[in-house]
């Protein structure tokens, strides 16, 4: 039971960590440039996609099964919730 959870907790560790660091660029594009909202949202909305399936994947990877499919239910779960 330890060692699942240790596995849940690297993969959410890494899915925070890409999380923050990709809202600090977004921060700082924003502040520091002329960029619109929406073009903001549309890059957040790309990039956040791709960070959930990458943890998916990595995911499955650390498990051994199901990676791709893991990505993209995440991902469309976030999608979902857009």
């Amino acid at each position: 039971m330890n060692k699942i959870l240790k596995k849940y907790l690297i993969t959410s560790l890494f899915l925070l960590i890409s999380l923050l660091v990709l809202a600090i660029i977004i921060s700082i594009i924003k502040f520091n440039t002329n960029v619109s909202f929406k073009t903001l949202k549309t890059i957040s909305l790309i990039m956040s996609s791709i960070i959930f399936l990458i943890t998916g994947i990595l995911n499955g990877i650390i498990h051994k099964k199901r990676g791709l499919i893991n990505g993209l239910i995440m991902a469309s779960f976030y999608l979902h919730h857009q």
